[in-house]
């Protein structure tokens, strides 16, 4: 992947496993107090012009196409303190398990 910001192949990665356990656990949220939002349109109103206190977004996966989209990188820059170290491009499989998208099996990638 040719961008500038770090790539995550594996979902075994920490801050993916660190992801998942904030999505499937509200104990591990709550001792955080941090939440996963997946999907643009809730980034976007979350993000939005004055919708978010500077800092608020703390890591920001984009699927690794996003970045060669000249949208994405000014979508990045805008959003408030958002500190480009914080973001990474990760394959569609840590995508999904990011989400937690299930296979025909019912099981989640």
């Amino acid at each position: 992947c040719s961008s500038a910001f770090p790539h995550i192949a594996s979902p075994a990665n920490d801050a993916v496993k660190r992801m998942v356990r904030l999505r499937e656990q509200p104990r591990f949220r709550k001792q955080q107090n941090s939440a996963p939002i997946i999907g643009l349109d809730p980034i976007a109103e979350i993000a939005g012009r004055g919708g978010a206190a500077e800092g608020s977004i703390k890591r920001l996966f984009l699927t690794e196409e996003s970045p060669s989209d000249p949208w994405h990188d000014a979508y990045v820059r805008s959003l408030p303190g958002l500190d480009p170290v914080t973001v990474a491009t990760v394959t569609e499989g840590v995508m999904k398990r990011l989400g937690g998208v299930e296979s025909a099996a019912g099981r989640v990638a």
